[in-house]
């Protein structure tokens, strides 16, 4: 698989481009409406994210009473987050904030990858591996509706 040409790489970065601007003009101003993030499950994450700070990286200790437990999710939104904690908490600013400013960079990432697995779809139709195609096609459009309708739910739940 060889990259694209220079000249036909504007066909990849303007889709990227408007996806990333889409995306945080439908997620970012949540974070200057609401003070609190905008799910349950995120207190979880940030405790989870504490702990990973202060060394616990395969036992939640808080979880089920004294006895604690392994983490019961993957890591990567962990990491994440993780992460962002570290980058925003230089200019003094907490967990929460990390948790609120989380969806208007996860929206435009999955909305990337959904992109990209489409045109690596395009790529093995044009090049004739139609069994590739199909599975890269069918799986961008599980993604693409995946992040439409999360995107109706998200927008109607908090307007």
């Amino acid at each position: 698989m060889e990259l694209p040409k220079i000249k036909n790489i504007k066909y990849f970065l303007i889709p990227i481009v408007l996806i990333v601007i889409l995306a945080i003009c439908e997620t970012y101003p949540l974070y200057g409406r609401f003070a609190y993030p905008l799910s349950w499950d995120i207190w979880y994450h940030m405790r989870i994210v504490e702990n990973l700070s202060n060394g616990y990286f395969i036992f939640d200790p808080v979880s089920f009473g004294p006895e604690g437990r392994i983490h019961t999710y993957p890591p990567l939104f962990h990491i994440l987050l993780v992460g962002l904690y570290k980058i925003i908490n230089l200019r003094g600013l907490s967990i929460m904030d990390a948790a609120r400013i989380m969806p208007a960079i996860l929206f435009p990432l999955s909305a990337i990858s959904t992109f990209l697995l489409i045109c690596a779809g395009a790529f093995f139709f044009a090049r004739g591996d139609r069994e590739m195609s199909r599975i890269l096609f069918i799986g961008g459009l599980i993604s693409m509706s995946a992040l439409i309708i999360w995107s109706i739910v998200f927008v109607k739940r908090n307007a």
